[in-house]
């Protein structure tokens, strides 16, 4: 899940005036794809009544959400505790709920004395992107070695990232080039964000980077094929490393994973497969045999306030969510999806898939 980067109404306006033909195409293409797939999350006139028998509501990220009574109790999240071979067996298919149940008042209690880590080296696979550069700040702000990967490598203008180690290389053509950099050694962690929302030009109407996936791309070569080729290469990587410890593998995939219902717009198809047989095989191969850790993390619309052109379809699934409609999960700020991921690697307790509220305490914990 991605956005758009969104420009001033000055700037937006000056832009228009030049659109080639080929943007406008792209343009029309996503706008039909959005359309059909907020459609089958609309809210029926016939649910507005239901807003009277809401409870209390509070104000999350700038946005009405329901507050039931089991949360007003401290009602605890729900996440993957410390992995065995019998927590991480997969759950069943497009299971949208993680494995086992932990106190998130317990989790912030002992998280909150841990300092933050000086040593620790990953690898984003990425890194450029909307969600691995989030990664990549929030890493070298707590003292991390950050090594990235992505076909646009040296990422200028941010001062915020000037400690990263950019590696310009395409996963998707050469998988290669991962096994390559962790043969360098030290590696304590990695973290796949690589994918595509539209197999087309008008992904980068939807990423919120801006990213054109390359002509032909698939989602099985960009989601699937880099994703177990990084945890074979990863996994051998590993060997003779402590057994009772195994380094996490975080892997970004999709709440829609879990549904139990069949996608209501035809894309979902092949970019779901794709999540889920990454999600499989990470759980049942290399979290079951502890050759890793593997975290799945599920977020559904990932957003930021400064991207304005999203908040709409945010909105609309922020109060989906909130009624309960089926297969519709809060969005997750970009931020929160980062530090969710490193606190993840950080918890050794942590493994299996994450949703969106676990996503949040983990966020908070760090």
């Amino acid at each position: 899940s991605a956005q758009r980067p969104c420009t001033s109404p000055k700037k937006a306006k000056n832009k228009r005036k030049g659109v080639p033909d080929t943007d406008k195409g792209a343009i029309i293409e996503f706008g039909k794809m959005l359309s059909e797939s907020v459609s089958a999350a609309a809210i029926c006139p016939s649910l507005t009544a239901s807003l009277a028998a809401q409870r209390r509501c509070t104000w999350r990220h700038g946005v009405l959400k329901k507050v039931s009574t089991a949360q007003q109790r401290g009602n605890p999240t729900t996440f993957c505790a410390k992995r065995t071979p019998a927590t991480l067996s997969s759950p069943k298919p497009m299971c949208p709920t993680p494995l086992v149940k932990k106190s998130s008042s317990k989790l912030r209690a002992t998280s909150k004395a841990a300092e933050a880590p000086s040593s620790k080296k990953i690898l984003v696979l990425g890194g450029t992107g909307y969600v691995g550069s989030e990664v990549c700040r929030i890493a070298l702000s707590r003292g991390y070695s950050v090594v990235s990967v992505s076909r646009r490598g040296l990422v200028e203008g941010s001062d915020q990232l000037k400690g990263v180690d950019w590696r310009k290389g395409d996963v998707v053509a050469d998988p290669a080039i991962v096994a390559h950099i962790l043969s360098e050694g030290g590696f304590d962690g990695v973290m796949h964000a690589i994918g595509m929302l539209l197999e087309s030009d008008a992904n980068k109407f939807a990423s919120g980077s801006g990213s054109v996936p390359t002509p032909g791309s698939t989602y099985d070569q960009v989601t699937r094929q880099t994703a177990l080729a990084a945890a074979s290469a990863f996994s051998a990587a590993c060997e003779g490393t402590d057994a009772s410890s195994p380094p996490p593998f975080v892997f970004v995939s999709a709440a829609e994973a879990g549904w139990t219902q069949d996608p209501p717009v035809p894309f979902l198809v092949s970019y779901l497969k794709a999540k889920r047989a990454v999600e499989d095989e990470l759980l049942n191969n290399y979290g079951a045999s502890n050759k890793f850790r593997p975290v799945i993390l599920r977020p559904s619309l990932v957003y930021s306030m400064d991207r304005t052109a999203s908040l709409p379809a945010v909105g609309a699934f922020f109060l989906g969510n909130m009624l309960k409609l089926p297969g519709i999960d809060r969005p997750v700020l970009v931020e929160t999806l980062a530090k969710a991921a490193l606190k993840a690697m950080e918890d050794e307790s942590v493994a299996g898939v994450q949703n969106f509220e676990a996503m949040e305490d983990l966020a908070a914990a760090l």
